[in-house]
């Protein structure tokens, strides 16, 4: 860090120290001390989900402590404070996030110093969360595949069990949307597997009878 304002326009070392080139200013030399606090950011996490995500904890690992570390978490854009902790040679410290709510996360670690020579040093920065689990309701309805079904009003009618397999086959293997109801109720659905338990042959000899049971969930 250098006490002045101006572009850095190279960075070298000797003797082990860092020199930096400052426009306007000139050339500086690394010191043994510290800066009184600097802060570590990390880039923004998604953690490989697009999903919404419940925070579990953040967590610092230092070497031995020595000075205090303060860690926060940007939930989508907003700083939380996650907690500090000036704990003398603690190297593991965790926070808890309560589990907040985000879909991106970007910690960050503010280091302060001890003395004007000592202060921490942060090996890891880490973030703990799962995905948001969907609340979507789910079925499992069994349904006839029959040469000829009785209907509520004692109707009898026809049906072509090869006709009825295909298209209960065909919702599941396009996963297409459809709309389940039950009485006034309805809703928007798709299929996510089935169970296929034929029990005897067609009369026409064309396929099989039995009980499809469809698997389908509603769309959220």
């Amino acid at each position: 860090m250098v006490s002045a304002s101006g572009n850095t326009e190279w960075i070298g070392s000797i003797y082990g120290r860092m020199l930096l080139g400052v426009n306007g200013s000139g050339v500086w030399r690394q010191t043994d001390d510290f800066v009184e606090s600097g802060t570590l950011s990390c880039s923004k996490w998604t953690f490989g989900v697009v999903d919404r995500k419940t925070a579990f904890y953040v967590q610092a690992t230092t070497l031995p402590l020595e000075g205090s570390i303060e860690v926060s978490a940007n939930l989508d854009d907003s700083p939380v404070v996650a907690g500090a902790s000036s704990q003398e040679g603690a190297v593991t410290h965790r926070f808890d996030m309560s589990g907040q709510q985000f879909s991106t996360m970007q910690a960050a670690v503010m280091l302060m110093r001890g003395t004007a020579t000592t202060g921490p040093t942060v090996k890891e920065i880490e973030g703990r969360s799962t995905y948001i689990r969907g609340k979507a309701a789910e079925w499992r309805v069994p349904l006839l595949i029959r040469d000829a079904l009785e209907l509520y009003d004692s109707q009898v009618e026809s049906r072509d069990v090869t006709d009825d397999y295909e298209f209960l086959i065909d919702l599941y293997q396009t996963g297409r949307p459809f709309l389940y109801s039950e009485g006034d109720l309805s809703w928007r659905v798709f299929t996510t597997g089935f169970i296929w338990t034929p029990t005897e042959p067609s009369f026409t000899k064309s396929g099989w009878q039995g009980v499809f049971t469809l698997v389908f969930r509603e769309v959220k």
